[in-house]
């Protein structure tokens, strides 16, 4: 008898959970798809840095070589009290550009870095990615393009490089899954999230999203960014749905390093208790994910609960590659299958890891945030 409302248990979360899947993707023919025409808006590009001389010569190069004319770009750089060669760098690249500078943030960690870059700015506009990533050619372009009287925060895409380890097929999927809840959560005015290294937004909206109690968090700002636009206005959050829009991104090379990553993404959602779009969601997924380790011990009590672990790992395979097709090309169904085994494993881990980490924790001291 128990095994049998176990069984209903888990049928139920599965619908629950393609449900949620397919009434986000109903969303798919609302994404903005923007014009290549170049738009007038001028921008203020700040770049926070701490430690990143080895990515920072194919930074200056990505944005030397944009498409934009850079007569209407100011960049500003701040230095979050680098100890490497970060500063020296820096100084030097400036005289390439027509409008750019260097500052000292004027406290510690990013979230300041930011506030003291945009406090400079000379544009309404910021644009923002990290000093890791590598725009394309045309990002510029194509991220003012969406801008409109209406619009107040921008998201754009990310595209991940990852390793050629077991591991690297488990990142790219879940990226993949991050970038479509983010993209159709936005076109249905219910954001969920968006990713600090690719965000457009008004200036004025850091006075509001960056207070004494968002500081204190050491992570989170693209997130401050994006819930203070929402709560102004529904309508005022885009997202970019262009390849030509997005900047690349290396994962870390060692799943330890994956692991810390995405567990400081995690304790950030402390933040947003009160979001009851966001904590339903985070529900029917981390339930999920869940089930698969729960009905793995399970198992071992009857067969039918072995069957049930086998039939929910397919059919939740399915119902995962359907919501990724487009983000992941050929990506098998047997990747897709193998990703959906062992992802709730690494899912838990990150899940236990960050309510025990401290989101308040100071970083300043730390060689990276």
């Amino acid at each position: 008898m128990v095994e049998w409302i176990i069984v209903g248990v888990v049928i139920i979360v599965l619908i629950r959970y393609g449900t949620l899947l397919n009434g986000y993707l109903a969303f798919d023919h609302l994404t903005n798809s923007p014009s290549s025409t170049s738009h007038n808006t001028p921008v203020t590009v700040v770049i926070a840095i701490k430690n990143e001389e080895r990515h920072l010569q194919q930074l200056f190069e990505s944005f030397l070589n944009q498409s934009s004319n850079l007569n209407h770009v100011q960049f500003i750089f701040v230095d979050d009290h680098s100890t490497d060669n970060s500063s020296n760098m820096i100084q030097s690249i400036l005289p390439k550009f027509p409008d750019a500078e260097y500052m000292m943030n004027a406290s510690n960690g990013k979230k300041h870095a930011i506030l003291s870059g945009t406090n400079r700015a000379k544009y309404d506009w910021i644009l923002m990615t990290d000093a890791d990533c590598i725009p394309s050619s045309n990002w510029i372009q194509f991220m003012t393009s969406s801008i409109s009287d209406t619009s107040s925060f921008i998201a754009g895409p990310v595209q991940l490089n990852t390793p050629c380890k077991w591991f690297g097929n488990l990142l790219m999927t879940e990226h993949a899954a991050l970038q479509q809840l983010t993209r159709l959560s936005i076109a249905k005015q219910e954001p969920l999230m968006a990713n600090g290294a690719n965000m457009l937004f008004k200036k004025s909206l850091v006075s509001t999203a960056f207070t004494s109690n968002t500081l204190s968090y050491h992570s989170g700002d693209d997130s401050n960014l994006l819930f203070t636009a929402w709560r102004q206005s529904s309508q005022s959050i885009v997202f970019v749905n262009s390849r030509e829009a997005s900047v690349a991104t290396n994962s870390p090379n060692t799943l330890s390093d994956s692991i810390k990553q995405r567990v400081r993404w995690a304790s950030k959602l402390k933040q947003y208790d009160s979001l009851h779009h966001i904590t339903s969601v985070g529900w029917v997924i981390a339930v999920s994910n869940l089930v698969v380790p729960t009905l793995l011990i399970l198992s071992f009590k009857g067969i039918s609960l072995g069957v049930t672990l086998i039939g929910y790992l397919f059919l939740k395979t399915f119902i995962d590659q359907r919501f990724t097709k487009d983000l992941i090309h050929n990506h098998s169904f047997v990747k897709q299958l193998t990703s959906t085994i062992l992802y709730p494993f690494l899912f838990g881990t990150i899940l236990i890891l960050s309510f025990l980490k401290d989101p308040k924790k100071s970083v300043m001291h730390s060689q990276k945030w």
